[in-house]
């Protein structure tokens, strides 16, 4: 049965299913529907008090999920004002400031590109997204590695590429672990479960049993972090590793 409330001037819809469970559980799946589940002796009352207490993170993480109805790819950005664009899980609108120097900067909520003049600016907004992407990519590897240093693994080199049907891929005889461009556009610890398990690849080369107890032992939740990624892009990109 559905439900909704209002809050803030926005409706926000959700299914109560009753189960033998001992609290009251709220999920937001990542086509935006928002589950309740509880057992039969919690009021309808109840529980919408507790939606409304909860609300905020309910609409932020529907909105982190939007991410799947805006184009994956980001094809003829034109850097207007109001335009949308996709960085770390985040839905930023564009907001452009005249400015004697160019440069970019980011809130919750919009992308700020200060620039003097047009000219030139998509090339310039370029190397600046590329240099960002690689800093924060090579940024979340050593955070990341802090964990598996001590298992005689070795710090690899990082780089990034566009690719259709893998998240990421690591050359366990070069030490390098390549990342799917795409992956800047989705929250850090998507990236991070792709990151663990590139970094695993350099212990075990294989998908064997070993590969991942390790993977478990490094990032208990890879699962759940592999399917919510899956399941964003899933039109766009197969979610191979």
């Amino acid at each position: 049965m559905k439900n909704d409330f209002s809050y803030n001037g926005k409706i926000i819809q959700y299914e109560i299913i009753r189960k033998n469970v001992k609290s009251i559980n709220i999920r937001v799946k990542p086509n935006g529907e928002v589950v309740v589940s509880c057992n039969n002796s919690i009021d309808e009352k109840t529980i919408e008090l507790l939606m409304i207490k909860k609300a905020n993170w309910i609409l932020k993480t529907i909105e982190q999920y939007k991410v799947n109805l805006i184009d994956f790819q980001q094809i003829n950005l034109k850097l207007v004002d109001g335009e949308a664009f996709l960085l770390l899980g985040k839905i930023l609108r564009i907001q452009n400031i005249y400015s004697s120097e160019f440069k970019v900067e980011s809130d919750n909520n919009y992308l700020y590109i200060y620039r003097p003049s047009n000219f030139g600016i998509k090339q310039k907004f370029q190397k600046w997204y590329s240099e960002f992407m690689l800093s924060t990519f090579t940024g979340l590897v050593k955070k990341s590695y802090d964990k598996f240093k001590k298992y005689g693994i070795e710090m690899p080199e990082v780089i990034y590429k566009n690719m259709k049907t893998r998240w990421g891929c690591c050359n366990t005889e070069k030490k390098i672990i390549t990342l799917n461009s795409q992956l800047i556009k989705v929250d850090e610890f998507l990236i991070e479960y792709v990151i663990c398990h590139e970094l695993t690849h350099l212990k075990y080369r294989n998908h064997s049993t070993k590969f991942y107890s390790f993977l478990n032992a490094m990032i208990p939740d890879w699962k759940e972090r592999e399917n919510i990624l899956n399941k964003i892009f899933i039109n766009e990109i197969s979610g191979g590793i």
